[in-house]
């Protein structure tokens, strides 16, 4: 194999994180859903195609010991960058390896779960085309794959952008740090002088600039304006899968898979495609303008019930990090920080989500929440918190994470997040999400572990302070630990 391969993530590294709605655990949630029987997620063979420096992989590892996971890439540095990571946390139970999707056969086995997160839509129509390939020969009968994708219509505005930047700047494409800066400078250009007669195309000009403007370099460069970048229509996207022995299951983006927001109305004329469910979920992309999608394949062979099932959920744990609070005339209003809300007087669930909100980031089980254990109210509960889950207000688990609920007077921090700490500004908690760090974060984080009380953490801040000519007092720097301390125990980075 070729070890000397270049690839423009070498050029400008992509900078890996978790991902939750790949993990095992949220993909076999929507198999539930459609009254599917997933594989086991605790011995599960999970294989990440594309996997980066394995950043979305490697966590997956090291919290579900008993299962065996594979991480394929085609750039060498990502995988080296890989391989040293799990090799510092000890993990026996992965393997990842350089090279390209179309090499993948028979002798990495078959696999539970694959995951194609990111890869779809920036690769040429040959290795799509290997990637549907490798996930039908490779998935087991009962498998799972995972492939995410830039859809249509919606990316259609992205795709204007993308246009107007690699036209102008794909000469310098081998000069990276001059690519960018063209590409933002082009844009922003446009974006101010499009002409005013078309109020429609400069406002999508200026809102795409606003976007753009906003990411980060190697987002930029990857995303918006590698050479292959392909969005297409979720109907065009299931007639690929269903060519290579394929089907449909739903979508880990679970507040999509339901039209909730919707009028009763439109509803209803929706209900009239439900035997199609091609053109049902191709009109709800319409209806949405969707431009990403998180699909989930199973093979052609598998029976899918369209029905939703909601039965599972009394088996499940539950949680979330949303907060009660008063509303207006008194009537409670349940927030959630990603930005969702909900009103309800209903006694039943407000017990049951202020439960809920004392554990997190822990999960509850569904049979320990106020009127589980009453066959009058079990039904309408567990009714009232699948809708919750369907609009994202609460999260379920099916298996065990390690997160704590409560600080310790030693605490410890989530090992996988600790080792990320030392190399970037971005680790994965114990929960499977990303949490950005700040630079106290970083000073503090690599020291939790279990050994050490405040104190040590106030004059470590304290050290750092000197050094780079702060004067923050002893009390602003133990203010300063409890602030990440707390922050922390809420990310789920710490697990004691």
């Amino acid at each position: 194999m070729n070890q000397e391969l270049h690839t423009p993530y070498d050029e400008v590294a992509y900078e890996g994180q978790p991902f939750r709605r790949t993990h095992p655990d949220a993909i076999a949630q929507v198999a539930l859903l459609f009254g599917v029987t997933p594989p086991d997620i605790s011995t599960a063979r999970v294989l990440e195609l594309g996997c980066g420096d394995a950043a979305n992989i490697i966590p997956m590892a090291f919290g579900i010991p008993d299962g065996t996971f594979v991480g394929v890439d085609l750039s060498p540095q990502a995988i080296k960058k890989g391989q040293d990571v799990a090799a510092r946390l000890g993990l026996s139970n992965i393997e990842l390896h350089q090279m390209s999707i179309a090499d993948i056969d028979s002798s990495l086995g078959d696999f539970d779960y694959i995951i194609c997160h990111g890869i779809y839509s920036w690769v040429d129509p040959n290795v799509q085309a290997d990637t549907l390939r490798v996930i039908s020969e490779r998935l087991t009968p009962s498998g799972i794959a995972y492939v995410s994708y830039n859809t249509l219509p919606g990316w259609k505005f992205r795709g204007i952008a993308r246009e107007i930047m690699r036209f102008h700047s794909s000469r310098h494409e081998h000069a990276p740090a001059l690519f960018l800066h063209q590409s933002r400078a082009i844009l922003e250009f446009i974006a101010e002088h499009a002409s005013p007669k078309d109020a429609v195309y400069k406002e999508t000009l200026k809102q795409q600039h606003r976007t753009v403007a906003s990411l980060p370099d190697w987002y930029l460069f990857h995303d918006y304006l590698e050479t292959n970048n392909e969005a297409l229509y979720f109907s065009e996207f299931t007639k690929r899968a269903g060519m290579t022995g394929l089907q449909y299951l739903g979508d880990t983006e679970l507040s999509k898979l339901v039209p909730q927001e919707f009028t009763s109305e439109v509803q209803e004329l929706l209900g009239k495609f439900a035997g199609d469910f091609v053109a049902y979920e191709q009109y709800l992309d319409f209806l949405r303008n969707r431009m990403f999608r998180r699909s989930l394949l199973m093979k052609s062979s598998a029976v899918i019930k369209r029905e939703i099932h909601s039965d599972w959920i009394q088996n499940a744990n539950l949680a979330t990090p949303g907060i009660l609070r008063k509303g207006e005339g008194d009537t409670p209003v349940f927030h959630h920080p990603g930005g969702g809300s909900i009103k309800t007087d209903n006694p039943l669930v407000l017990r049951a989500l202020a439960l809920l909100s004392s554990r997190w980031p822990q999960a509850v089980p569904f049979k320990e929440l106020p009127g589980a254990d009453d066959p009058k109210t079990r039904t309408p509960l567990a009714a009232a918190l699948l809708k919750m889950l369907f609009s994202e207000l609460i999260e379920v688990r099916l298996i065990h994470y390690s997160a704590a609920s409560s600080l310790s007077s030693k605490p410890e921090a989530y090992h996988p997040a600790r080792v990320y700490s030392l190399q970037g500004n971005t680790v994965p908690t114990s929960i499977h999400e990303a949490a950005g760090l700040s630079e106290d974060d970083r000073a503090l984080l690599p020291l939790l572990d279990g050994t050490r009380e405040t104190d040590a953490f106030v004059q470590v801040l304290a050290l750092n302070d000197h050094q780079a000519g702060k004067n923050r007092t002893p009390e602003q720097l133990r203010e300063a630990v409890q602030r990440i301390l707390h922050r922390f125990l809420r990310d789920g980075i710490l697990i004691r």
